[in-house]
């Protein structure tokens, strides 16, 4: 791999507070934007249920990390897979409780929970191919983009959300004006 690049992982490792910043950010901005939409939807709807969703996740992710992280620790191929497993886990419930919340209030999946959802099964997905990668494998080869990746997608959502939230807002006022 090229030295400059090694370098940026270097400097984007574990002691680096580039990730908590990054955390801190989703989880504030997200919880901001749940509030705004209960607000302004003054209703459960879609939008509102993929916004509790999403601060539902990134909470269980920031009380559920430390104890991962202890027993990932462990010697054995199945301590690295309470990691992977426990992250993909989590990311199946979000899936679940998203389309179980639709069902119960019987609404219809916005382009928002779609996306969200979406970006549930692609963090499963990379954490799956990590952990083949790792304890299968043990290669290593996908390490760095799966830190990459993970920071990325959880670095999106928040501004993609609120794009979706505001293309959902523009459908309905198209909707109801008859344009």
């Amino acid at each position: 791999m090229d030295e400059k690049f090694q370098q940026l992982m270097l400097t984007l490792a574990a002691e680096s507070q580039i990730f908590l910043y990054i955390a801190n950010y989703a989880i504030v901005g997200n919880l901001l934007l749940l509030v705004l939409a209960l607000v302004y939807e003054k209703k459960l709807n879609s939008i509102t249920i993929s916004f509790f969703v999403i601060c539902l996740s990134l909470t269980m992710s920031r009380l559920l990390s430390p104890l991962l992280y202890e027993i990932a620790s462990g010697p054995t191929v199945l301590h690295k897979f309470a990691w992977y497993g426990g992250w993909i886990l989590i990311n199946v419930f979000c899936i679940w409780f998203i389309y179980y919340m639709h069902w119960l209030q019987k609404l219809r999946a916005t382009q928002l929970s779609m996306v969200t959802s979406l970006s549930f099964i692609a963090m499963s997905l990379i954490q799956a191919i990590d952990f083949i990668d790792r304890a299968t494998l043990q290669s290593n080869f996908f390490a760095d983009a799966y830190q990459i990746l993970i920071a990325v997608v959880n670095l999106c959502s928040l501004p993609l959300s609120a794009y979706f939230w505001l293309v959902e807002i523009r459908k309905r006022q198209l909707i109801y004006t008859g344009a």
